[in-house]
């Protein structure tokens, strides 16, 4: 599933002018959602003994806020997996990356930081002398780093298979310990909401109203009765279920304000009546509505 704050900024690119700061911002935040999605699908597929958890973000009390991609507990160790999707021809400096005149951290410093970090994060939560690996994956085969030693703590594109292959081999159960240390993870992380503060500010007065295509969520504009196709794709859906979909956003976007069928109707520039709206929200929520 998409992070809220992905979720939030391709709605709003639909339904107000991002300017180029914000876009490229968005453009981020979907890239590196597709290249961790793709190397979680991969590590999902395991058959040995794991827990995998992704997309986890901690505050803790003694040492800096902590964001960790994928989480996986094998064998007798717990491996960070900081994911990149960078494209192009980059050169490796010890405290940078260069392409150009673009310079980028060097990914595996930060890796480093969030180990020691996470162990910390461990000692905090009561969990000490756990063994913790730490590596930067670069999804995108169209990623070249030139100058860079050859580090086991470093996956490019090609070796992701044959480290898979290697975690395979791991067919004994992994310590009893981390059922526990997985469950306490999960109830100190922090929600997705921390990062909402790099959305920019919007009312509802000012947004672009109507229902989004399900395929490549655009506004759409060629409706019929039951029905809709998207101008961009040429989908045609229903619009009952692209109704449901914006009644999702809204409250993605407005969790403060009480919905009720009018308001929805005008959310979906008027595809549905107000009564038409009142029982598809008593239908998906549990909550009375006006």
């Amino acid at each position: 599933m998409k992070p809220v704050t992905l979720l939030m900024m391709e709605a709003l690119n639909e339904r107000m002018n991002l300017d180029a700061e914000e876009k490229r911002y968005l453009g981020n935040l979907l890239k590196g959602f597709n290249g961790e999605f793709a190397f979680s699908e991969r590590l999902g597929d395991l058959k040995c003994e794991h827990i995998l958890l992704k997309d986890l973000i901690f505050d803790p009390k003694y040492s800096g806020q902590i964001q960790l991609d994928a989480l996986l507990f094998i064998k007798d160790c717990v491996i960070i997996y900081e994911v990149k999707n960078y494209s192009g021809d980059w050169i490796h400096g010890s405290e940078c990356y260069r392409n150009g005149d673009i310079e980028i951290p060097n990914p595996l410093i930060q890796a480093t930081r969030t180990k020691n970090n996470f162990k910390r994060l461990l000692s905090e939560l009561g969990f000490d002398g756990i063994f913790v690996e730490a590596c930067v994956v670069f999804v995108n085969p169209e990623f070249t780093l030139y100058q860079a030693e050859a580090d086991k703590n470093v996956i490019f594109a090609s070796q992701i298979n044959a480290h898979i292959a290697r975690l395979e081999q791991y067919a004994r159960p992994y310590s009893f310990e981390f059922n526990r240390l997985s469950s306490a993870l999960r109830a100190a992380a922090l929600p997705d909401k921390v990062f909402h503060k790099q959305i920019p500010a919007y009312r509802f007065d000012t947004l672009q109203k109507g229902i989004r295509c399900s395929v490549c969520g655009c506004l759409v504009q060629g409706i019929s009765q039951r029905r809709y196709q998207c101008n961009r794709c040429g989908f045609i859906g229903l619009n009952n279920e692209a109704v449901i979909r914006a009644l999702q956003e809204f409250q993605l976007l407005f969790p403060e304000k009480r919905l009720n069928g009018r308001l929805l109707s005008e959310w979906c520039d008027g595809v549905l009546s107000h009564s038409q709206c009142k029982k598809i929200m008593k239908e998906r929520l549990t909550q009375n509505f006006e």
